[in-house]
């Protein structure tokens, strides 16, 4: 889950650039600082949006190791209601990061809203705040009643069409959203299981080497259940603390989920393997996506991605995928299910009032 903090601080002294001259219009794009009562500071939010014509067109997230994906920051909102999509990025990473894909799900009509989570963000990530996973949806449900309430924005969302989608550790983040709940005891003999030769995606290392305790960890809130009633759909790849979800609180969830994984069943690092969460959610959803990784979900890379993490003494496979096919190859097909999940879990339109 931790996802190259210090390699993204090394490689993107710049989240932006200047368009080149072959980069197409995207999406419109905002930043906001939304008031977050429960952290004590506002929160940096990164607004995706159907636009009209306008704006200033800049290639966002593009550094040294990833390419960018157009965007027109402040461009005018497209008229009409739109369905809200909250963007919840995993541990050490950052809302810009997924820009490659919420670039794609705003043009087919989202309002995207990536926050980035304090404590597990890049350049603001530690394992004694990353391991307070409590703070993480409400983090989403503060973003969700400030977008409710914006002078801008509260007009362009459909209140009944709101959904979360979360990648590792904001995969755990949709879910709780939701009614899910982890299990500390849980979580906590699951780290203490010995780690199979090769695993690239296990937390618990990075923990322990911070000095966090996890038998020190508040169990209260640690297993705190997080419901927005306004959710009406969940969408969660590869979500984290996979072996800690509590199977009766699964049960209970009301809230569709469509759950992905990246790579095959049977080869799934265990910290993300959903194959045994699904069946239990009574209203779900599972696909997965082959010759896929979790570090897929990544940007596409440039041809030295893999030599630049080298130099930067980073040597987990960033750049690799699980197959023969190209990165952006599986971006499409990851964003193809999405869409098609957003549209089997939730309501095609608002209800008219009467």
């Amino acid at each position: 889950m931790r996802l190259l903090c210090s390699i993204f601080l090394a490689l993107a002294s710049l989240c932006v650039s200047t368009t080149s001259a072959w980069a197409q219009d995207g999406p419109g794009i905002q930043q906001l600082l939304l008031p977050a009562a429960h952290r004590g500071s506002p929160l940096q939010v990164v607004l995706w949006y159907p636009a009209e014509a306008g704006g200033r067109t800049q290639m966002v997230g593009a550094n040294r190791l990833f390419y960018g994906s157009p965007a027109r920051w402040d461009a005018l909102p497209a008229p009409g209601r739109h369905p809200l999509l909250l963007l919840s990025h995993g541990s050490g990473g950052n809302a810009i990061g997924l820009g490659w894909l919420a670039t794609q799900l705003a043009q087919q009509g989202y309002i995207v809203a990536a926050p980035n989570h304090l404590g597990s963000t890049t350049g603001d990530s530690t394992p004694a705040t990353t391991v307070q996973i409590w703070q993480r949806p409400a983090d989403l449900s503060a973003v969700t009643s400030a977008l409710l309430a914006h002078p801008d924005w509260q007009a362009r969302i459909a209140p009944q069409r709101i959904a979360v989608l979360g990648f590792s550790l904001g995969g755990y983040t949709a879910l709780a959203l939701a009614g899910a709940q982890v299990r500390l005891a849980d979580y906590i003999r699951y780290c203490a299981t010995p780690v199979p030769p090769g695993t690239v995606i296990n937390e618990c290392p990075w923990f322990a080497r911070g000095g966090v305790d996890l038998q020190r960890v508040d169990a209260s809130r640690f297993e705190q259940l997080h419901v927005d009633p306004r959710i009406r759909a969940v969408v969660a790849v590869d979500p984290g603390l996979a072996q800690a979800f509590d199977a009766a609180s699964l049960r209970s969830m009301g809230v569709p989920v469509q759950f992905i994984n990246l790579g095959r069943p049977g080869q799934l690092p265990l910290a993300v393997d959903a194959t045994r969460l699904a069946p239990l959610v009574p209203a779900s959803r599972y696909a997965f996506v082959p010759d896929a990784t979790h570090f897929s979900f990544l940007g596409v890379c440039k041809p030295n991605g893999a030599a630049l993490l080298a130099e930067e003494g980073e040597f987990d496979p960033v750049c690799e995928d699980g197959g023969g096919r190209p990165r952006a190859e599986i971006h499409a097909e990851l964003v193809q299910t999405i869409l098609t999940g957003l549209a089997a879990l939730m309501p095609p339109q608002e209800p008219q009032k009467p």
